[in-house]
């Protein structure tokens, strides 16, 4: 009898139990308004027929009721060029939606923007709508697409991207740039998956006003006798950045490889601005590199690295890299002319200028003059100590900036000539018109520097990097000053 009166309880306790749950998951048809966390979804600006992230919808029920929602769905079907995920599920309408009382749903959204072959920029918009019994609600997606031409690599048979053995020690994945890529225009803009390679004896042109985005782990590599011809203008220059396009990325460093330039010859890049690249551009042996008013910012290692090359740059702007803005190694041939070189990185070994040798390097020169070498911690300038026995190598008239408690190199009149090293006495803080958005023009608050720069190097270069002359006062550096923001 206690048997059976035991199974008796535990069967009316299952029973309560169960009658419970089915209470408890009962769900009502949706017949009040639910509670979003937003009404407008803005997603990544993006480049056709390439993908964004992924954003996040909170859909709340405040109700005491579990209800089920008729139909969530896209209101362009599914011709829609945005995805959902609603309860783990992927599409573009799902039916009877369920949310318990109380509770919350996430719906993750996406797009992947097919072009539409206007060449210009345009907004693609949808909408995700909640039907219930008695009303619909809405919630507005909108994001802008950027038309543009995609180039990458090819697909083996077993479906790996194509691998191209760069030297003997370095194969990367990448694509050999054709007859028609080589090339470049302004018409659209391109989006690089993989590194483009120019191969070797052939030209790569790029046409002002030309922009390249690139994909993470991507670049541009000329190979051994190419030439890279980048000629823009102060209206219209070449930029190369990295596909990261929002606004929170604009600054940061390392998003993609940089320009590799292998044993090429009498290249020029000419009103070019790079960012946002691990090493901007990374020179080796290569003969005859022109640099004319380059912009270099936010990388991640070096802006510039260069060895056993020929450099001759002008008006060129290398701003913050986390360690080293310039980097001069091995052996070369190196002249800097009103150049403005500036690292505010927080690392504390960062560099603007680091030059690595020693006294049997075979540098035929390296040469900066009316330049302005600035770093916000304490020496802007390295020079390995076996370089400061070289014959070859002259700083005259520039600005560099020092706090270090050694100031014996700048003693040394064979390498040092009519320079302003500013240390701890003087007033050692440059005003740049705003060097957090790369803006390293010096503003009209530096008096001490202002005009002061050698006139016959001025003639050498007579405009600055914004058009303007420089014949009469020079300033040091890549810019003449500008007004400062009272």
């Amino acid at each position: 009898m206690k048997k059976n009166g035991y199974l008796f309880f535990l069967f009316s306790i299952l029973f309560l139990t169960l009658s419970s749950c089915r209470k408890d998951f009962d769900f009502e048809p949706l017949n009040h308004s639910l509670v979003l966390s937003k009404d407008t979804i803005f997603l990544d600006t993006i480049f056709t027929n390439t993908s964004t992230t992924v954003q996040r919808l909170k859909v709340y029920n405040k109700s005491n009721k579990n209800i089920s929602i008729h139909s969530v769905r896209l209101a362009n079907g599914m011709s829609s060029d945005y995805q959902l995920i609603v309860d783990g599920l992927a599409g573009k309408q799902f039916s009877n939606v369920e949310i318990l009382a109380k509770d919350s749903l996430a719906i993750f959204i996406s797009a992947h923007v097919k072009g539409n072959n206007t060449n210009s920029d345009y907004l693609y918009t949808d909408q995700i709508l909640f039907s219930g019994q008695s009303k619909t609600q809405k919630v507005e997606l909108v994001t802008l697409a950027k038309d543009a031409v995609l180039l990458y690599p090819k697909k083996t048979k077993d479906g790996r991207s194509e691998q191209l053995q760069i030297t003997k020690e370095t194969k990367v994945t990448g694509f050999v740039l054709n007859k028609e890529t080589l090339q470049l225009n302004a018409t659209k803009p391109y989006v690089i998956y993989g590194y483009a390679v120019v191969p070797e004896n052939k030209k790569l042109t790029i046409a002002p006003g030309t922009t390249l985005y690139f994909h993470s782990k991507s670049g541009l590599i000329a190979q051994p006798n190419s030439t890279i011809e980048a000629i823009g203008t102060i209206e219209k220059p070449i930029v190369m950045r990295s596909n990261r396009i929002q606004e929170a990325q604009r600054y940061t460093t390392g998003l993609w490889n940089g320009i590799w330039l292998n044993n090429t010859s009498n290249s020029i890049l000419d009103h070019v601005i790079l960012t946002n690249a691990y090493n901007g551009i990374f020179v080796d042996g290569v003969s005859n590199l022109t640099l004319n008013s380059v912009q270099i910012y936010n990388s991640e290692n070096t802006g510039l690295f260069a060895r056993n090359s020929t450099i001759n740059a002008t008006n060129t702007v290398i701003g913050t890299a986390l360690r080293t803005s310039l980097s001069l190694n091995a052996s070369g041939d190196y002249t800097f002319t009103h150049c403005t070189i500036a690292n505010f990185s927080n690392r504390p070994d960062q560099k603007a200028v680091q030059l690595i040798g020693s006294s049997n390097s075979s540098f035929k020169q390296i040469n900066f003059s009316n330049s302005l070498i600035y770093s916000n911690l304490t020496s802007s300038l390295a020079i390995q100590k076996e370089l400061l026995t070289s014959q070859n190598l002259l700083f005259y008239s520039n600005v560099i900036r020092d706090l270090s408690t050694d100031q014996e190199i700048y003693t040394n009149q064979n390498i040092f000539q009519s320079n302003v090293i500013l240390n701890n006495r003087q007033a050692a803080t440059l005003y740049f018109a705003n060097s957090a958005k790369n803006n390293l023009a010096i503003t009209d608050q530096n008096s001490l520097i202002i005009g002061k720069a050698a006139v016959e190097i001025a003639k050498k270069a007579p405009i600055d990097i914004t058009g303007k002359s420089r014949i009469n006062a020079p300033d040091y550096g890549a810019y003449q000053y500008v007004p400062s923001l009272k």
